[in-house]
């Protein structure tokens, strides 16, 4: 068997070589380009089993490389590795029926996982189309045994390209509502689990997609993957290199279990310290006619929604209620010492209507501005 190794970079090149035994793995013949063009002339003369290149390439992206790849050989194997996580290039290189789509960084053990797979895929078409049964050595790094393999399906489905949709995901931890996000992982989960067939490369993607966006959201939040793992790369490797659909998604679940909690406790302290500056903003701008919730939460970098519900668990009231009381308390304080008139306190305050602003304040001390200027010992009820 031959594998094409494709990469602008000569030393990526030379490292994926010379790094990988590829012998071991069955293949024989080891072919080097530095280009998509390259790489098209190389397979048109001596067509390989096995490419491995990367998306960014000079001239023609992998992408359209592996269209021309399989225009040349039908059945031409094909690990694409990206350091951009491009749904239109995932979705591009399903319908080319690529075998993985691997985001950077990417571990030598995660590539050598791949190409094993790579390799039991080749022999059993092989075998299916001599219409025998070939026995797969045994992995030489990781000892697993073929005949433990499950096939996920070789067969394009561009309907399970939606299973590697999380946005649903990524507003729910967004928000903080970790448990949302797990009953969104729980859904797509069962539906995957009921497909008769699915590529490996949607599953592998599916799992890299939500596990990066915990990592995300937690890198958001000023943490660290590392405190939830020993080492966060390994553990996505460890995921993706289960040989059954059930036992990957088992074992993923379980780390987003450790990623949220991580998350809600970061939350917990990044929000306390959020809601405080949002209240000191208040405190110091309150007099700003155009203050507003959604300003207020665009300022902290929050969703407004989410802001609303968290300023109330901490505060104890609304946005708007804390911030009438920080207006109230402060016409207060004008009225009892200095000799403006109700409408300037009333513009000094935030508020455009004097009328407006004398039903508000009779609302929340019991009395006029007027009388309360009569008697500044009349208590607020806020």
């Amino acid at each position: 068997m031959k594998v094409l190794i494709v990469d602008k970079d000569y030393y990526v090149r030379e490292s994926l070589a010379a790094c990988i035994d590829w012998e071991s793995y069955g293949f024989d013949t080891v072919y080097l380009a530095k280009n998509g063009l390259e790489a098209v002339s190389t397979a048109q003369l001596t067509p390989p089993d096995l490419v491995v290149t990367e998306v960014d390439l000079p001239y023609m992206d992998g992408i359209k490389l592996t269209g021309r790849l399989k225009s040349i050989k039908e059945d031409i194997f094909v690990i694409l590795i990206s350091d951009v996580r491009d749904d239109h290039y995932m979705k591009a290189a399903i319908h080319l029926d690529a075998f993985e789509y691997l985001l950077k960084p990417i571990s030598l053990n995660e590539l050598r996982d791949s190409v094993y797979r790579a390799k039991i895929h080749i022999f059993e078409r092989r075998a299916s189309a001599a219409g025998a049964y070939v026995r797969i050595p045994r992995d030489p790094n990781t000892d697993i045994g073929e005949e433990i393999y499950e096939k996920s399906g070789e067969s394009s489905d561009l309907e399970v390209f939606s299973f590697c949709n999380i946005s649903e995901f990524i507003d729910a931890i967004g928000k903080g509502d970790t448990e949302l996000a797990m009953s969104v992982f729980a859904e797509k989960r069962g539906k995957l689990v009921e497909k008769t067939s699915c590529p490996s490369i949607v599953l592998h993607m599916f799992c890299s997609n939500l596990f990066n966006a915990c990592e995300n959201e937690i890198k958001q939040l000023g943490g660290d993957t590392f405190e939830v793992f020993e080492s966060p790369v390994d553990m996505l490797h460890t995921i993706s290199s289960q040989h059954y659909v059930d036992s990957t998604l088992a074992m993923l679940e379980q780390a987003l279990k450790e990623m949220l909690a991580y998350i809600r406790k970061l939350s917990t302290k990044a929000n306390n310290s959020d809601i405080e500056k949002a209240k000191e903003f208040i405190d110091n701008n309150y007099f700003a006619l155009d203050i507003s919730l959604n300003g207020v939460a665009k300022l902290i970098n929050m969703n407004p929604a989410y802001f609303s519900v968290l300023f109330k668990r901490n505060v104890g009231m609304t946005f708007i209620n804390y911030l009438t009381q920080v207006r109230i308390n402060k016409s207060c304080e004008l009225l009892s010492k200095t000799n403006m008139k109700i409408y300037e306190v009333a513009y000094a305050v935030g508020y455009d209507n004097p009328t407006y602003f004398s039903t508000v304040f009779k609302k929340n001390t019991g009395c006029s501005p007027q009388d309360y200027r009569k008697n500044k010992n009349t208590a607020i009820k806020v």
